[in-house]
């Protein structure tokens, strides 16, 4: 086994780590109450994660806070029917990344 490459491969995660970027996204109107908030790791490689925002009864999602440390930017879409955040990399993101994502909510009649 060649341990060069392996201490190479190690150090390149280390250095991309430490180059990564804050990226910030918002959908709709920040007003309401935090109904939810839920942290995460996306491994290296993996180029697509959904993630579903649990809303209780007799509430509607008004605002949704995506927060991801990444070394490329990514792609965030947010499915107001499904109340799903969909977080999506392109081929260069071979870091670890992680995710905040933060749903508030109005009250409905």
């Amino acid at each position: 086994m060649n341990y060069r490459a392996i201490i190479l491969i190690c150090m390149m995660f280390i250095i991309c780590g430490a180059y990564a970027g804050t990226y910030e996204f918002e959908f709709g109107t920040n007003q309401g109450e935090v109904i939810h908030t839920s942290n995460g790791i996306i491994l290296p490689f993996i180029y697509e994660t959904n993630k579903y925002i649990p809303v209780p009864p007799r509430m509607r999602l008004s605002y949704v806070r995506v927060l991801v440390n990444s070394l490329s930017p990514p792609k965030v879409d947010f499915d107001s029917t499904l109340n799903k955040v969909n977080i999506r990399f392109s081929l260069t993101q071979i870091t670890l990344s992680t995710y905040t994502i933060v749903g508030k909510a109005v009250r409905t009649q």
